[in-house]
């Protein structure tokens, strides 16, 4: 059985990594880049990591089996969804935006299934 500490020190680790690299790329994308589209995306990209990683902390304070794959789903969503989009702008990999979808619906199910942690709780 893991310790719950250790759970905790993980997650907490992870989601300031990249809370500071949301930030540090949305800064990049408001100050050095100049194309507005490019902009626009890179700037949602940076918000939908930001509010995702607050979505697995929010997790660590809750209860239910769900959470552990919800929190895996939002970190593959920001992984496959934001990171392409980073990908395409940033380095120029104009192919990795074939992974957004993907990513898109890791962060739709990982919300699914924090409903269904509430559901669960409720029981």
């Amino acid at each position: 059985m893991t310790n719950p500490a250790n759970r905790f020190s993980f997650w907490t680790a992870a989601c300031g990594l990249l809370g500071a690299c949301a930030v540090a790329i949305g800064a990049i994308a408001s100050h050095v880049i100049t194309n507005p589209q490019a902009v626009s995306s890179i700037e949602k990209a940076s918000s939908y990591q930001l509010w995702h990683v607050l979505a697995i902390l929010a997790s660590l304070f809750l209860r239910g089996a769900s959470l552990v794959y919800a929190r895996l789903l939002f970190m593959a969503g920001i992984l496959l969804f934001c990171g392409s989009i980073y990908a395409k702008y940033l380095l120029g990999l104009t192919g990795a935006v074939m992974l957004a979808p993907a990513g898109g619906v890791a962060l739709m199910a990982g919300w699914l299934l924090l409903c269904l942690a509430g559901y669960q709780t409720l029981k």
